[in-house]
């Protein structure tokens, strides 16, 4: 798969910002905080997390070249106090682990490209310290008439013989409750697990795409040969402009959180 495009995937930054907030609204940062953010994109979120830690430790993981090299570089503009405490490595987080060394392992829009996801919590509760918390939101949006059409397009007799390889879709999300058992069954308590809708306008079918272009329709389009890619945007973009009728309109982003804790000695 070709690599991320943080340009294309800031485009959006307000909107993509949202569950974080929500996230640092209950998220109480300990001055020492030793954490780890899996799949820790261009690295803003680890450095945020990092700056209500002033005595604290940060590591971003990313398997993500582009994302690496950006997190490096924001890295290199902090004050050497803060360069001191911030690391950022290149890693597959489907095969991270730790033992018992950190106190936070939080993860943001990443788990969802995992095809085991249970065993990256089990990962997370074996690095933690116990006392140690676990923070994840992943997008659930795949139900949404923005999956549903790419799907459809794919599926579709203009489509369906264009690609040439497999598409590797982002792996499904599942309900509320599958996560929470998954959670109890590996020891964590004091689990805490739910949706929110975000709503975000939009004044054209076209911004969708642009949205999805960075995320969820990436394996489309790599599966697709380079002459085929116009039309398919083409295609879906008229889809997406059928799906949520008339412009500007409001693009409903459903999102899961999953929080949990360590139980102390």
């Amino acid at each position: 798969m070709s690599d991320w495009d943080p340009d294309l995937y800031h485009r959006f930054r307000r909107y993509r910002e949202e569950p974080f907030r929500h996230i640092c609204e209950r998220l109480s940062v300990r001055s020492d905080e030793r954490l780890v953010d899996l799949g820790c994109g261009t690295g803003e979120h680890t450095l945020a997390l990092l700056e209500q830690a002033p005595r604290g430790h940060a590591m971003g993981l990313d398997s993500s070249p582009a994302m690496i090299e950006r997190a490096v570089n924001l890295k290199n503009a902090q004050p050497e106090s803060a360069r001191a405490r911030l690391e950022f490595r290149s890693a597959d987080i489907g095969n991270w682990r730790e033992r018992r060394s950190l106190s936070l392992v939080f993860s943001n829009a990443a788990l969802q490209w995992i095809r085991d996801q249970r065993s990256v919590l089990a990962a997370a509760f074996d690095a933690l310290e116990p006392g140690g918390r676990l923070v994840v939101q992943m997008p659930r949006n795949h139900t949404a008439p923005s999956h549903e059409m790419m799907r459809r397009v794919a599926t579709g007799e203009a489509f369906r013989d264009s690609f040439s390889q497999p598409v590797r879709e982002i792996e499904p999300v599942r309900e509320p409750d599958v996560y929470a058992g998954w959670l109890a069954e590996i020891g964590f308590i004091d689990v805490d697990v739910y949706d929110i809708v975000f709503r975000h306008p939009m004044r054209a079918a076209s911004e969708v795409v642009e949205w999805t272009k960075a995320t969820g329709l990436r394996p489309y389009l790599n599966a697709l040969p380079e002459s085929r890619q116009n039309d398919f945007l083409a295609r879906y973009t008229e889809a997406i402009a059928e799906a949520y009728g008339s412009e500007p309109f409001e693009f409903e982003f459903r999102r899961i959180f999953l929080w949990a804790r360590r139980r102390e000695r």
